[in-house]
């Protein structure tokens, strides 16, 4: 039996909008309304150097940025105006009643997503591991193919002997999904609200595994990675 999913009804809305308007993300013209997604960022200064960085171009698309942590805070949280400045978006943290898996804040984030006025969710670190300049490329590569799911290769793989038990562990999941992915384990990605809500992403595992489960019910589902 799976852990409930944390609850994610007590969030804090950034510069006292209601992130459920989304006014940034509702701009003449069809464009994908983004729900950014942010874990391992639990430190406020870095969070909000994060944030500083990133593109402009993406402001308009941005619906609401969720700070995903996986336990509850230590020290009280900074009233996200704090983070954001003067930039026009609207930020909530998610915090949980107690330690929280990865799968479990993985679902949670996706629980909330789905019941939200956004097209695409974006899940990644709110951390130099992730710099935030990455958002305009997969911003862009999400407008070329709205049905698409989208997985950002990592740049290093460890060391030669990791990097050969990674292509061979890829080479053999290729085979079997029939598939042409780089990196079954980067954790940075953007899937379709739409996906989202047909697959049972609430079954999977509590741990890391649930990144492979979801693309492999993404295949399922037919929806192109």
């Amino acid at each position: 039996m799976r852990s409930p999913v944390p609850d994610l009804s007590d969030p804090i809305a950034a510069r006292g909008d209601d992130a459920q308007r989304a006014p940034s993300a509702r701009r003449e013209g069809r464009c994908a309304r983004l729900g950014l997604f942010l874990f391992d960022c639990s430190d406020p200064a870095a969070l909000r150097a994060w944030i500083e960085r990133v593109p402009r171009s993406v402001e308009p698309r941005l619906a609401e940025i969720v700070v995903m942590l996986d336990r509850p805070p230590e020290a009280p949280l900074p009233p996200p105006e704090e983070i954001v400045g003067d930039r026009p978006l609207a930020l909530r943290f998610h915090r949980p009643p107690r330690v929280s898996t990865p799968g479990e804040v993985r679902r949670a984030a996706f629980e909330y997503a789905i019941t939200r006025p956004v097209d695409h969710v974006i899940v990644m670190h709110g951390t130099d591991a992730h710099p935030p300049e990455i958002l305009e490329p997969l911003a862009k590569a999400i407008a070329e193919d709205p049905r698409r799911a989208v997985l950002v290769t990592r740049d290093r793989m460890g060391g030669s002997l990791a990097a050969l038990r990674h292509r061979l562990l890829t080479a053999v999941q290729n085979r079997i999904l029939g598939l042409r992915i780089r990196d079954y384990h980067t954790r940075l990605r953007a899937y379709p609200v739409a996906a989202l809500r047909r697959i049972p992403f609430q079954l999977d595992a509590d741990d890391a595994l649930i990144d492979a489960e979801l693309i492999i019910q993404l295949r399922c589902l037919g929806v192109p990675i």
